[in-house]
C-alpha cells in the first residue's frame, strides 16, 4: 500500500481509540459546509472533534490522493461514466462540501443501517454508525468498502449491489500492488488496467495467457487507448500474454484446445503488435526468474526457438514432458511466422529473412525439426537462394558450439537422463546446414550423427 494509505489507517485507528475511551464528541464540517441542523446535538456544540468522522474524513483524502494516478480512460470503462471520479472524490472535502458524522442509528427509508448518504441534501451528508466504526472487529479494508460505497452517490454515481465501487477497489487494490483473482470480464479487466504498475504487468498478462483470454485481446483491438499504455507496460503486458498463451498450449493435450489457443495467438499478434518483440531484463527476470548463464531470454519466439531442457520442462509442468514443449514451439512458431494460408508473415521477417536470434536460439538448443522448419519458411522468401546459404551467412559457429555446451552442461540433472542429444561441434554444423535445407529426413534425431549425453 502507499504511504498515505499506511498514514490514514494510523490516524483511523487513533481516531477510534480516542472515542473508546470518551475523548471527543463532536463534529468536523469541510469547506463550504454548514453545521448540521438543530437534531444532532454534537453539531450544536460546535465542531469539538467527532474523531470518527475525521478519520472517515482522512480515508476519502487517502482515497483521492490514490485515484488519481489511476488512468482515467479505463476507469470510466469499468465504472460506465464520463465522469473524472478521482476529481470528483477530491472535490468532497473542497469546493462543494461535505458533513460527516457519527450517530447511533443511521437510517435509510426507516431501516437501519452501518452508513447512510444523503447527497440532495445542501451540503451533501454522510453519516456513520458509531458502533459499527468504534467494533474492533471492524477492518480497515470493510471500511473503506463500506465508505466508498456510500461517496459514490454522494458524486453521482449510484452504487447499486456495489457494482461500481467493488470495481473502483480492484483499481485501488492493483494500483496498491495486490492483484487479486483474474476473471476475463470485460469491466474487470478495465479496473485491472487503470491501476496496473509496471511491477504486476507480467503477472497479469501471464495469468490471462494461461487462462486463454480472449476478451483481453478483443479490447486490444476495438480501441487505441489501449496501445497508448506507458512503458514497460505496454511491452511487458502483451509480451507476457504471449508467454502465457504458449504455456497453456503446451500443457493441454486436447488438439481443439490446441488449435483454439493457435487462433488466439494470430489474434493476439495483430491486437497487441509488441507481443513477439524482445524482452526487457526486468521481464525475462519475471517470467524466467531462474535463468543461468547459458539460458535463453531475449522474446517468446526465441525462447520457443532455443529453450534448454529445464527451461521446456518448467514450462510443461511437473505432469508434461520435453516433447509437448516441441511440440507446442513448433505449432507457435508456424503460427506467428506464417499467414493463415501458409505464407511468411513479413511483419516479423521485415528483411525477408528469418531473424539471426531465431537462427542462433535453434543452434546453441540443437533444435534441428525448427531449423527444418525455419529453412522451408525461408525457401518462400528467397527460392532463388539455398536456405542455408541466406540463413548461415557470417554465423560465429564458435560461439554456438560454446554456448551449446554450456547450456546442455549447467542442466547437470538433465544429463543425467541421458535424453539430450549432445554434437560435437563439426556435427552441429553439419546437421545445421543440412536441416535448413530439408535434407536431414531421418538424421533428425539419430544416434549416428550425434552422441547421447551420459552423466558428468
Amino acid at each position: 500500500m502507499g504511504q498515505n494509505f499506511l498514514c490514514h489507517i494510523f490516524l483511523v485507528n487513533l481516531a477510534l481509540v480516542a472515542v473508546s475511551m470518551g475523548l471527543v464528541s463532536c463534529v468536523k464540517t469541510f469547506e463550504g459546509g454548514t453545521p448540521a441542523p438543530a437534531s444532532s446535538t454534537e453539531w450544536k456544540e460546535g465542531y469539538g472533534g467527532d474523531s470518527i468522522a475525521m478519520a472517515a474524513a482522512q480515508m476519502i483524502d487517502a482515497t483521492c490522493f490514490q485515484a488519481r494516478p489511476l488512468r482515467k480512460a479505463f476507469l470510466n470503462r469499468a465504472l460506465e461514466t464520463d465522469k473524472d471520479v478521482a476529481k470528483e472524490i477530491c472535490g468532497l472535502l473542497k469546493s462543494d462540501g461535505l458533513i460527516i458524522e457519527s450517530i447511533d442509528q443511521p437510517k435509510v427509508d426507516g431501516v437501519d443501517k452501518d452508513a447512510a448518504n444523503f447527497p440532495n441534501a445542501k451540503p451533501r451528508r454522510l453519516q456513520l454508525k458509531k458502533a459499527y466504526w468504534k467494533d474492533p472487529a471492524t477492518t480497515d479494508e470493510a471500511r473503506e468498502k463500506l465508505l466508498v460505497h456510500e461517496i459514490f452517490p454522494l458524486i453521482g454515481l449510484p452504487d447499486k449491489d456495489l457494482v461500481r465501487s467493488k470495481r473502483f477497489r480492484v483499481a485501488l487494490e492493483v494500483h496498491r500492488g495486490h492483484l487479486g483473482d483474474l476473471t476475463c470480464d470485460k469491466d474487470a479487466l478495465n479496473s485491472i488496467l487503470a491501476g496496473l504498475t509496471p511491477e504486476l504487468a507480467a503477472t497479469a498478462g501471464r495469468r490471462l495467457g494461461q487462462a486463454r483470454c480472449r476478451t483481453i485481446v478483443e479490447m486490444f483491438a476495438e480501441s487505441s487507448d489501449y496501445r497508448t499504455l506507458e512503458e514497460p507496460i505496454v511491452t511487458d503486458f502483451p509480451q507476457s500474454f504471449g508467454y502465457g498463451l504458449f504455456v497453456a498450449h503446451a500443457r493441454t493435450l486436447e488438439m481443439r484446445e490446441m488449435k483454439d489457443i493457435e487462433n488466439l495467438l494470430r489474434e493476439a499478434s495483430v491486437a497487441m503488435p509488441t507481443i513477439f518483440h524482445s524482452w526487457s531484463p526486468t521481464l525475462c527476470a519475471a517470467l524466467i526468474p531462474h535463468k543461468s548463464s547459458g539460458e535463453v531470454c531475449g522474446s517468446i519466439l526465441e525462447l520457443m526457438a532455443g529453450a534448454s531442457p529445464r527451461q521446456k520442462l518448467d514450462i510443461v509442468g511437473p505432469a508434461g514432458h520435453e516433447l509437448d514443449f516441441n511440440r507446442s514451439s513448433v505449432n507457435f512458431l508456424m503460427t506467428a511466422l506464417t499467414s493463415d494460408e501458409g505464407y511468411p508473415n513479413l511483419e516479423l521477417l521485415p528483411h525477408g529473412k528469418i531473424p539471426n536470434e531465431l537462427i542462433y536460439a535453434s543452434l546453441r538448443a540443437q533444435n534441428w525439426v525448427q531449423l527444418l522448419i525455419f529453412g522451408q519458411i525461408q525457401r518462400h522468401l528467397t527460392p532463388e537462394k539455398r536456405s542455408s546459404d541466406v540463413l548461415l551467412r557470417n554465423i560465429r559457429w564458435d560461439l554456438v558450439t560454446t554456448d551449446a555446451n554450456r547450456m546442455i552442461f549447467e542442466n547437470e540433472d538433465l544429463l543425467n537422463t541421458g535424453e539430450f542429444m549432445l554434437c560435437e561441434p563439426y556435427f552441429i554444423l553439419y546437421k545445421a546446414f543440412r536441416a535448413i535445407d530439408g535434407e536431414l529426413g531421418g538424421e533428425l534425431g539419430g544416434d549416428n550423427v550425434c552422441r547421447k549425453a551420459v552423466a558428468i
